[in-house]
């Protein structure tokens, strides 16, 4: 928008995203990492193959996954283990992103706002049917940022999302802490992305355009 005047406010998130939540219940229990996969509400049965096909080895080293892989996936309840967990959908999202060491999702905005809000460090996977490619726009962006790192979909026989998830998750599997480990610089990212405040902010501007809007008549 070049010739246009903008404000960056930020997009408003439940209060949830921003205060303290707890874990849920049913979340597997232990000590390992845990990994959650959204998959949104759209083009989520190609995340899912994706995911599932990156997830065995990780569980078997004590990787712990919540995976909400939406509806009428026929695969759904395909893969069993002790450390993981399929939920078409979730009402707790906020709890699960505050005590999740990554997150597997979509690149649009209200994901990535309630990323932020939670300072959950993020492997995304634009959905490449997405309007004007503005998923992979969105990812760039928090690549460029150091928020996020950024993974195209890809067919399940492929290998790059394992490698990736190696890569970040190996370290705390491996019980290693600070420098050495991807997820706290990332985690670090994701929370400058936030805008805690973006409510307010859209109010007080949509207040400021109306008032004068008024003094022209």
């Amino acid at each position: 928008l070049p010739n246009c005047k903008t404000m960056l406010c930020g997009t408003p998130v439940r209060s949830a995203f921003l205060e303290a939540s707890p874990c849920p219940a049913w979340v597997p229990q232990g000590v390992g990492p845990l990994l959650l996969v959204i998959g949104g509400s759209q083009g989520a049965l190609g995340l899912n193959r994706m995911v599932r096909a990156a997830l065995p080895a990780l569980l078997a080293h004590g990787c712990r996954v919540v995976h909400l892989s939406g509806s009428s996936d026929p695969d759904f309840g395909s893969l069993q283990h002790q450390n993981y967990v399929e939920k078409e959908f979730s009402n707790e999202i906020p709890g699960l992103l505050q005590h999740s060491d990554l997150a597997i999702s979509r690149a649009g905005a209200g994901s990535i706002s309630e990323l932020a809000a939670c300072a959950t460090p993020a492997l995304l996977v634009p959905f490449p049917q997405a309007a004007d490619n503005h998923q992979t726009a969105n990812a760039e962006a928090c690549m460029a940022r150091g928020a996020a790192v950024m993974l195209h979909q890809h067919s399940p026989g492929q290998k790059p999302l394992s490698r990736m998830l190696w890569r970040l998750l190996g370290p705390r599997l491996r019980g290693a802490e600070g420098i050495a480990d991807p997820l706290n610089q990332l985690a670090v990212g994701m929370a400058r992305l936030a805008v805690r405040d973006a409510d307010y902010q859209l109010a007080h501007l949509l207040v400021e355009l109306g008032v004068a809007a008024g003094s022209r008549r």
